[in-house]
């Protein structure tokens, strides 16, 4: 699962492309679908993860996206960092602080950050000014990364001692392959874009007789098991082109690298190459798409004290 510094680069770059045209529609994918699940996600967390209170807590949110789960532990953390490469994203995060109209219940604790984590390893990443956390979160991003051993080692590198990296994703099984398909743009004719928001929609005509294409894209019913549940994805990664016909002429597409998601022996080998210990794992959310159930984990390891 290893990757050259040129994978990388190319996965950033259309990560930031994709999410640009996206960034204003993310929340609304999966008919809303996302802001239900990031609310049972940050609830999981909150209860799974030991420890986290509001005088003490210093949390990053690793690939925070829209801030979906940023604004949801918040009030449960002394400060979020919410970090994610796509500049767009994390608009749409500032967005919503701003918005904030309840005074008695205005979050201000959120610090959004712009950067590639990565690029700490070369000095370039100045965002984070060598900062230390008690938890580091990634929800529903691993599955998009190159490679999720070197990327587990780096976020092990801002834990402080005793702290705790929490990661959900999809559990892999014989068929959990089926799961993961793109969720993608249409472009118009005037060289905008939107987001094809019925995941699983079929082809129609708009009012303006623009052409859609068929989006078999992340789309799932759900269920709620009474171990909580998590689901979020704040920070896909990767893009790819594919050419339709009429107006809806160019597509954008997230490219998924680990279809399928991960077993309990490779999250726990990621975590002892970052010399963490994985002390809970388990089933987190479950999810029904084409009439077929898969589950969510929520897998936390230690950091040394």
């Amino acid at each position: 699962m290893t990757s050259s510094k040129k994978d990388d680069q190319l996965i950033t770059d259309a990560n930031k492309a994709f999410y640009a045209l996206t960034a204003a529609e993310y929340d609304k994918m999966g008919r809303g679908m996302l802001v239900e699940m990031a609310k049972t996600n940050a609830a999981n967390i909150l209860d799974r993860v030991p420890g986290v209170n509001p005088s003490s807590t210093e949390l990053l949110d690793f690939a925070a996206g829209t801030g979906l789960l940023a604004l949801l532990v918040a009030p449960r953390c002394k400060s979020v960092t919410a970090l994610d490469q796509s500049e767009a994203m994390i608009q749409q995060l500032r967005s919503k602080l701003d918005a904030q109209t309840d005074a008695a219940n205005r979050i201000d604790n959120i610090v959004p950050i712009v950067t590639d984590i990565l690029a700490e390893e070369e000095g370039g990443n100045a965002g984070l000014q060598g900062r230390k956390f008690d938890v580091v979160t990634c929800t529903n991003a691993y599955h998009h990364i190159s490679d999720p051993k070197k990327i587990t080692q780096v976020l092990a590198g801002y834990l402080k001692p005793g702290g705790y990296l929490a990661v959900v994703d999809l559990i892999k099984t014989e068929n959990s392959v089926e799961f993961h398909s793109a969720p993608r743009t249409y472009e118009r004719e005037d060289g905008s874009h939107k987001q094809i928001e019925d995941f699983d929609a079929k082809p129609a005509e708009s009012a303006s007789g623009e052409k859609k294409q068929e989006a078999h894209s992340h789309g799932y019913g759900h269920h709620h098991d009474n171990h909580g549940h998590s689901h979020g994805h704040s920070h896909g990664h990767g893009h790819g082109h594919s050419h339709g016909h009429g107006h809806a002429s160019h597509q954008h597409e997230n490219v998924i690298a680990h279809r399928g998601g991960f077993t309990d022996a490779e999250m726990d080998e990621f975590f002892t190459a970052a010399d963490l210990k994985l002390v809970n794992m388990g089933k987190s959310a479950q999810f029904v798409k084409d009439g077929k159930t898969y589950d969510n984990f929520l897998a936390i390891a230690q950091k040394a004290s």
